[in-house]
């Protein structure tokens, strides 16, 4: 057999033997996960694919590629939403995302490992190191197992980029042989701006533009030092360490680990600040230019672009203007922090260890470049620049969350793929170090399989309303879905499983989230009193919600139900097997039958 499909179903073995087995062990447990499939089960409800709703009411908090995704799913199996079809949805992003890297790696790469004719067969096995590792990388598998949008942009990302690199690298081919990658690359960016919006947009701006400028100026006089260099760079660093020294101050925080992240701060700006004595003369600036066109990024970033705008203004259409300024601005709120010592930090962290092997095979492979200073090939500065400078932005524009970096993770792979194929070959532990790899790579699937099979259940299960909800539902208690309340919280999955939506009630204040209004506690009694036939289930903690700053501590009652109880209602406790727990598991959720006294 031919060593490409053998590679091929190779990693795709790989990734079944760690993905899928208790893909759906547990039901659905975390924020993300939940709206996105409630919202893709109401736009199947109303059979709506342009605005994604929850609670029926808009949410577009995100664009609706994630839904789409798994409404095609649901119409090539021919059923309605479930939490399989969105654990599956996930499950295969991530494994286009491991094929994508072999693919993407074994033709890039294959000029860019030795001479003829051992080069061939160097990048083959490049390509299937990161794959390996990529498939059993800790934060990425985690990824293909939970329902978070992040693991789409992977194998949107690997394309684009992998297009770009490509067209750089065979900028002497003729138009008409470039149509169809630049097509593919076009439709790679749609699909990411589709994903999760500009933000999508970045990594392979950076990863195309950066690889293509840092290749094509490698080779000239730009990189070769001067006094103005020096002189430049020792200007940024002051600057940027006034810069973190304010910054620290200004949040009165002195602890180490604030400095350190502004220590990591002042880095990230002092390594990008390279770049600018670089690019300072007009012959570099027509240099980068140059390897910038051949890339093609720009019109296919464009495309992507406009496939988001021209979805925004459908909605916009229906919806008004006003709804999409609304939104901007609560993303840009949550998810943009300028400068936040934390992010460097967090983000380092989940680096050191997000792609399993691959992460320690990275980290080697960046010493070695310092030390070594092999020749570089072009194609190698691809995976560099669209690891380290995307890594930089998310720094000092982000806050720190390690699933945002979930597009970086096959550049990782990528770069620990090249120095593993290197040290097997010219290291007197070749064998040796490749042995203990593979046996690294099959006891990460094992071991990550066996935990999320068996282990998983019972440490993380009881954080989903799954059982619960079916074990109220069903006989003998025979719920009525239409008068299920929760009081003082509410997640996505309620509505989920219940088929429809349950009506939040506040008692505490306005401090659930909850995308809209929630219904105060004293309208739940009027409508108990103005009709003593009415019975309803109410969802509730069995003790206080933990003190939170949203939350104050002269807000909480000894009894979650005292209100309720000073009201006069008939308050019975429902006896359930099931467990539910709230606030990281400290607080179970108890079931109660509400009457109005007669």
């Amino acid at each position: 057999m031919p060593s490409l499909p053998r590679h091929l179903l190779l990693l795709t073995l790989l990734w079944a033997l760690a993905t899928l087995p208790g893909l759906n062990s547990v039901g659905l447990i975390n924020w993300q996960e939940s709206t996105r499939a409630l919202a893709a089960h109401e736009m199947h409800q109303r059979s709506d694919w342009l605005i994604p709703t929850i609670a029926n009411r808009p949410y577009l908090a995100k664009p609706p590629m994630f839904y789409w995704c798994q409404l095609a799913l649901c119409k090539l199996t021919g059923q309605p939403p479930t939490e399989h079809t969105l654990r599956y949805t996930v499950a295969l992003a991530g494994l286009a995302g491991i094929l994508l890297t072999y693919l993407a790696a074994r033709s890039t790469l294959a000029r860019a490992l030795g001479d003829e004719p051992a080069r061939e067969h160097l990048a083959q096995r490049a390509a299937l190191w990161s794959a390996a590792m990529l498939a059993t990388g800790i934060l990425y598998l985690r990824s293909s197992r939970t329902g978070e949008l992040d693991i789409l942009l992977a194998p949107f990302t690997i394309a684009a980029i992998w297009t770009a690199a490509w067209l750089f690298l065979n900028h002497h081919l003729s138009l008409s042989r470039k149509l169809l990658p630049i097509t593919l690359g076009s439709l790679a960016c749609a699909a990411a701006a589709l994903t999760k919006g500009p933000p999508a947009l970045l990594p392979i701006a950076i990863g195309a533009a950066g690889g293509a400028v840092l290749a094509t100026l490698w080779r000239s006089d730009a990189f070769r030092p001067s006094a103005y260099h020096i002189r430049t760079l020792a200007a940024i660093g002051a600057a940027l360490a006034l810069l973190a020294s304010l910054l620290v101050n200004r949040a009165h925080i002195s602890s180490s680990h604030t400095w350190l992240g502004a220590a990591l701060l002042g880095a990230c700006g002092l390594t990008l600040g390279l770049l600018a004595p670089i690019l300072a003369n007009p012959r570099s600036i027509l240099d980068a230019a140059r390897g910038l066109w051949r890339t093609a990024i720009i019109p296919m970033l464009a495309i992507g672009a406009a496939a988001l705008w021209s979805w925004s203004r459908a909605v916009e259409s229906r919806l008004g203007p006003e709804v999409i300024a609304r939104t901007l601005n609560q993303e840009a709120a949550d998810n943009l922090r300028l400068l936040s010592p934390d992010a460097p930090i967090q983000n380092f962290e989940a680096i050191a260890y997000g792609v399993g092997a691959g992460s320690f095979a990275c980290m080697i492979a960046l010493i070695w470049l310092l030390a070594k200073r092999p020749r570089i090939h072009p194609a190698w500065w691809f995976p560099l620049a669209w690891l380290s400078l995307s890594l930089f932005a998310f720094s000092i524009l982000g806050r720190g969350t390690g699933r945002y970096l979930t597009p970086l993770w096959p550049a990782i792979a990528i770069l620990g793929g090249i120095w593993t194929v290197r040290a097997i070959r010219d290291l007197t532990i070749g064998r040796h170090l490749a042995r203990i790899l593979c046996a690294a790579i099959l006891i990460l699937a094992t071991a990550q399989s066996a935990w999320y099979t068996f282990k998983r259940p019972l440490a993380e299960g009881q954080r989903s309303p799954r059982d619960l909800l079916a074990e109220l539902l069903g006989p003998p208690h025979n719920t009525d879905p239409t008068r299920l309340v929760a009081l003082d919280f509410w997640i996505a999955s309620l509505d989920f499983y219940t088929g429809r939506h349950v009506e939040p009630i506040s008692d505490l204040g306005p401090w659930i989230d909850y995308p809209h209004d929630e219904t105060p506690l004293p309208d739940l009694v009027a409508r108990l009193r103005a009709d003593p036939t009415l019975t309803y289930t109410l969802l509730a903690r069995a003790t206080p919600a933990p003190i939170t700053d949203a939350l104050p501590e002269s807000s909480i009652h000894l009894d979650p139900l005292t209100h309720l109880r000073d009201a006069g209602l008939t308050i019975e406790e429902i006896p359930l097997a099931s467990n539910f727990l709230l606030d990281r598991q400290r607080t179970q959720v108890k079931a109660y039958r509400l009457r109005s006294v007669p």
